[in-house]
């Protein structure tokens, strides 16, 4: 009986560190910017986040930005995405403080423009594919949240984001990347919306 409790104890011991197992493969120097970045969940290993940039460069400034990230969370480099046209990347939609959607603005409906037959094709001949390394947020897109919605008043919103994503598959084929979406909390205030 002895022997059985201890043999329990060192399984248990054993699998505690490979249970919840996140990020504790990035590296010190991305392990900051990874922690700041609101992540959905993995599939395959790829994960979609997104976050509010702190700063923007002067020579392209923007009143709200947020940047989409994409990071992949396998041991190995991911091969084989293809960098979809800007413009056809995303699907974004927001609700307001009372939870209603805030309608997009022409730059918005821009972003979020269909993957046409003429995009498709044109990623079908191109066939060059984007590697992530593992655990490194890999730059998907980025956008003004105030230039893509019609935000009248502060408060809390929810930003939801899907992206739209394709790999390479057997010759001359490609196939979507299905991610689950990710939403994240903005807090707008009065001298945000000023800023239009």
């Amino acid at each position: 009986m002895k022997t059985r409790f201890l043999i329990l104890i060192l399984l248990v011991g054993i699998s505690i560190p490979e249970h919840g197992q996140t990020n504790t493969n990035i590296s010190d120097s991305l392990r900051w910017q990874y922690d700041s970045i609101t992540w959905g969940p993995a599939t395959n290993g790829i994960q979609l986040g997104v976050v509010r940039a702190s700063q923007t460069p002067p020579h392209a400034p923007r009143k709200f930005p947020v940047i989409v990230y994409l990071c992949n969370t396998n041991a190995s480099p991911y091969y084989g995405l293809l960098p979809v046209p800007e413009g056809h990347r995303l699907d974004l939609s927001l609700l307001d403080s009372a939870g209603k959607p805030v309608e997009r603005t022409r730059a918005g409906d821009a972003k979020c423009k269909s993957i046409t037959t003429t995009v498709k094709a044109r990623l079908e001949s191109q066939r060059k594919a984007i590697i992530l390394p593992p655990w490194t947020p890999y730059q998907y897109d980025k956008f003004d949240l105030l230039e893509c919605f019609k935000i009248e008043k502060p408060g809390t919103n929810t930003l939801t984001v899907r992206a739209k994503l394709y790999k390479l598959a057997s010759y001359p084929n490609i196939e979507p990347v299905v991610l689950p979406e990710v939403s994240i909390k903005l807090i707008l205030t009065d001298s945000d919306l000023a800023k239009r």
